[in-house]
């Protein structure tokens, strides 16, 4: 069975999360996107999670967790923004 230290370290994010990209060196470093999907993790470590993103650009990468922050959503004026905090 697997061992239930590793399940929680890192989050877990359904498609259309919109997070937000912390890799040093990366010309998209501080950018928004929103995930497209999370890749199969065959060592069930969530720490080794990679998702498929989607700049606001239109550009595509693929990073692991450790690299993108979570950006709370908002609604203003029927748009959604990403919130200021």
């Amino acid at each position: 069975m697997q061992s239930s230290m590793f399940l929680h370290d890192f989050p877990i994010w359904p498609d259309g999360t919109r997070v937000r990209l912390y890799k040093e060196d990366h010309r998209k470093l501080g950018q928004s996107a929103t995930i497209v999907a999370a890749l199969p993790n065959p060592s069930h470590r969530s720490e080794n999670q990679w998702y498929d993103v989607r700049f606001d650009d239109g550009v595509y990468g693929r990073f692991l967790v450790r690299h993108l922050k979570s950006v709370p959503a908002v609604v203003a004026d029927g748009k959604l923004t990403e919130s200021a905090a």
